[in-house]
C-alpha cells in the first residue's frame, strides 16, 4: 500500500480563521515589537505568523540618476540663472568678540623663538625689544592688564635681577606704561639717535658681500631706527650704503623712473639693485673662469700672496742640524760631518775677477 507524502514545497501558510485581519502597522514603521505582538487578537496574530517570514522586495535604484540609462534621449536642462531668486538678503551676524587670555603662562606657551629674552647688557636696545613684545602680545590676544607680567617673565640676566629687586622693594611696575619706562630707565647704554647715526655712517656693503646679505643688515638697522623714531629716508640711505658702481646704476634707474613719473618704492629699489648685483657677479664669475681656462702665455705659474713660498724647503744648520739658525750663525764646534764637507768643498774667492 503506497504511503502518502506531503506535497513538496516550503512552509505552508496557516489557514485563516474567520477571514484575514490585518493588524495596525508597527509604531516604528519597520517591525512589530514584542509588546505589540502580545497585544494582537487571534486573527491578527494568525496574519502576523503567516506574513512575518515573507521577504520584502525593495525597488532597485541603481543607475537611477545615470543619463546613460535614459532611453528617451537626453534631458534638456534649463540654463542656470543666478538672478532667479534675487540677491541673498544680508545676514544679521554679531561681530566677532575678542576673547582675551588672562593667564601669562598660557600666553607664553606658544611664544615665538624669534623674540629672545631681554638681558639688559650694554648695547641692548630696550625700545626695539618692547615694540616687538607689544606686537606679539597683541597677536596672542593677551589682556592688556597682564602685558607687564608677561614682559617680566621674558627678562633675563641683569634685567631679571633688577626686576626681582624691584619686586622685593615694592617698586615693581604695575601696568604696561610703567613697565616700559622702568625698563628703558634701567638700560641707559642702549641705542640712541647719535648711535643710530654712527651705525648708518658705518653701514656699507662689502666688496664681496651679496646684496641679500647686506639688505638683511640694513633691515635690522631700519627696524631699530623706526622703533626709536629716528628720521631718515629709507631709499636714499639704502642706496648710499651700496658700493660705488652699484649705487651709481641704481641712482640712474631711480632718476629715469622719476622723469617718467613712475617713482619707485623701497621694495622696487631693492629688487632693481639685486638684479644689477646678480648680473655683475655673474659676469665677474664668467670672466674669472675664462681667464683660468686660457692660462698664462709665459708658462710660469702665477702666484699671489706668497704662494711661491709654500713649495720652498725650510733651511737648517748643516753642522748641528738645528732649524733655529743657519750654518753661519752656529756656535757649536765643527763636527766630523762639517769638516768633511769643507774639505770636499773648499771656499772660493767670489770677489776675484776673471783675467
Amino acid at each position: 500500500m503506497p504511503v502518502g507524502h506531503s506535497p513538496p514545497g516550503g512552509k505552508q501558510p496557516l489557514p485563516t480563521v474567520g477571514g484575514e485581519v490585518v493588524p495596525q502597522p508597527p509604531q516604528d514603521g519597520v517591525r512589530y515589537s514584542k509588546r505589540e505582538v502580545e497585544a494582537m487578537n487571534p486573527a491578527e496574530r494568525l496574519w502576523y505568523d503567516n506574513h512575518r517570514d515573507l521577504p520584502q522586495c525593495q525597488e532597485d535604484l541603481i543607475g537611477y540618476n545615470n543619463d546613460a540609462m535614459n532611453l528617451d534621449g537626453p534631458v534638456k536642462k534649463e540654463p542656470a540663472d543666478s538672478n532667479r531668486f534675487g540677491p541673498a538678503p544680508p545676514v544679521d551676524a554679531e561681530p566677532l568678540k575678542t576673547v582675551y587670555e588672562e593667564d601669562p603662562l598660557k600666553v607664553l606657551k606658544y611664544w615665538p623663538e624669534e623674540h629672545p629674552k631681554f638681558k639688559g647688557q650694554p648695547g641692548d636696545d630696550a625700545v626695539t625689544w618692547l615694540s616687538r613684545l607689544a606686537v606679539h602680545l597683541n597677536d596672542c590676544s593677551a589682556h592688556p592688564a597682564i602685558w607687564h607680567k608677561v614682559g617680566g617673565l621674558r627678562l633675563g640676566g641683569k634685567a631679571s635681577d633688577d626686576y626681582c629687586d624691584a619686586a622685593l622693594a615694592g617698586t615693581r611696575p604695575k601696568n604696561w606704561d610703567k613697565f616700559k619706562h622702568w625698563l628703558v630707565r634701567l638700560s641707559p647704554l642702549g641705542t640712541s639717535p647719535a648711535a643710530l647715526a654712527r651705525e648708518l655712517g658705518a653701514l656699507k656693503q662689502g666688496p664681496n658681500e651679496t646684496l641679500q646679505a647686506f639688505y638683511a643688515r640694513y633691515r635690522a638697522w631700519m627696524s631699530r631706527a623706526k622703533s626709536h623714531g629716528y628720521p631718515f629716508d629709507a631709499i636714499t640711505s639704502f642706496v648710499n650704503c651700496l658700493t660705488k658702481g652699484l649705487a651709481k646704476r641704481v641712482f640712474k634707474e631711480i632718476t629715469r623712473c622719476q622723469v617718467q613719473r613712475t617713482p619707485l618704492d623701497l621694495d622696487q629699489v631693492v629688487v632693481t639693485a639685486m638684479e644689477y648685483d646678480s648680473a655683475y657677479r655673474g659676469d665677474a664669475a664668467l670672466a674669472s673662469t675664462s681667464t683660468a681656462s686660457s692660462g698664462s702665455g709665459s708658462g710660469k705659474r702665477r702666484t699671489e700672496g706668497g704662494g711661491d713660498k709654500a713649495g720652498k724647503k725650510k733651511l737648517y744648520c748643516y753642522n748641528c742640524r738645528s732649524k733655529d739658525h743657519l750654518l753661519a750663525d752656529c756656535k757649536e764646534p765643527k763636527t766630523e760631518r762639517q769638516a768633511a764637507y769643507e774639505a770636499a768643498h773648499p771656499p772660493t774667492d767670489k770677489g776675484k775677477k776673471k783675467a
